[in-house]
């Protein structure tokens, strides 16, 4: 925005990056002549006076934390719930529980079918199963 009037002084396209399911950013940082953004896969610094990208950090993170800088230093959190092997959950094969919850026997299965406690990608360690969306 332009610090003259509030008109919008340039507006700028962002590459999609992986995790795109994950459209939110973070809160950017204003640090000297450029904007900070965090976002999916990426941290990345644009141009104050067009919004070109300057350089970019490309990350595993699905977090999109608020970035925080001190001197020559940026500060960001990373988070990706996938990455710590206790957590990943035994797959349940196909036919197992097709078997189990197919309840009109059309060979599909429903949000309907599937009660939230069970079939797990993933499980948060340390999170009990009776935390909703806990996993």
């Amino acid at each position: 925005m332009s610090k003259k009037d509030g008109t919008l002084a340039w507006k700028a396209d962002l590459e999609k990056v992986r995790f795109q399911s994950s459209v939110s950013h973070s809160t950017p940082l204003v640090w000297r002549d450029q904007v900070v953004l965090n976002r999916p896969a990426r941290v990345s610094g644009h141009s104050l006076k067009d919004g070109s990208e300057l350089w970019k950090v490309t990350t595993t993170s699905v977090g999109e934390t608020t970035l925080t800088a001190e001197g020559d230093t940026i500060y960001a959190a990373f988070y990706n719930v996938g990455t710590d092997p206790a957590g990943k959950a035994e797959k349940t094969p196909w036919s197992v529980a097709l078997a189990k919850y197919d309840k009109d026997k059309d060979g599909k299965l429903s949000k309907d079918e599937v009660p939230d406690d069970d079939l797990y990608f993933l499980r948060r360690v340390g999170v009990p199963d009776s935390v909703p969306g806990a996993h």
